[in-house]
């Protein structure tokens, strides 16, 4: 699915299928397998791989990765579907380090979903890289 599409069903309201069409997308992308994430490790130790770059030059998510990264992230959130939230964070793991922007949006999402710890952690470590 081309990601105007995905996009369309999010604004529409059509969460489950956005949902799973941005995950599709992530996991046939980035060469993701789901069973091996959820069997083999927890979100503390993803989220301790999520970085922000602190220079632009550093980041390497593309425009379409994080259009559908955006649709993945919220479609989540909107469902409540915390399931989700270990593969969003290999995802992030993945494309580190993320754009500043990207990196709020994870901590928030995080806070939202109620890992609180991990937000404070991610977002501690954040606040320490932009101090160096």
């Amino acid at each position: 699915m081309d990601i105007d599409a995905m996009e369309t069903l999010f604004v529409s309201g059509q969460l489950k299928e956005s949902l799973d069409a941005s995950r599709e997308w992530l996991t046939n992308h980035l060469h993701l397998n789901e069973q091996v994430i959820a069997a083999n490790t927890n979100l503390s130790l993803l989220g301790n791989e999520v970085h922000v770059g602190v220079n632009d030059s550093d980041n390497v998510l593309d425009d379409e990765s994080e259009r559908v990264l955006a649709v993945y992230m919220q479609s989540t959130f909107e469902l409540n579907a915390p399931d989700e939230t270990l593969l969003l964070a290999d995802v992030l793991r993945i494309l580190s380090p993320v754009p500043y922007h990207v990196g709020l949006f994870w901590g928030s999402f995080l806070s939202a979903m109620g890992h609180y710890t991990d937000a404070q952690a991610f977002f501690s470590r954040t606040l320490d890289a932009l101090e160096q």
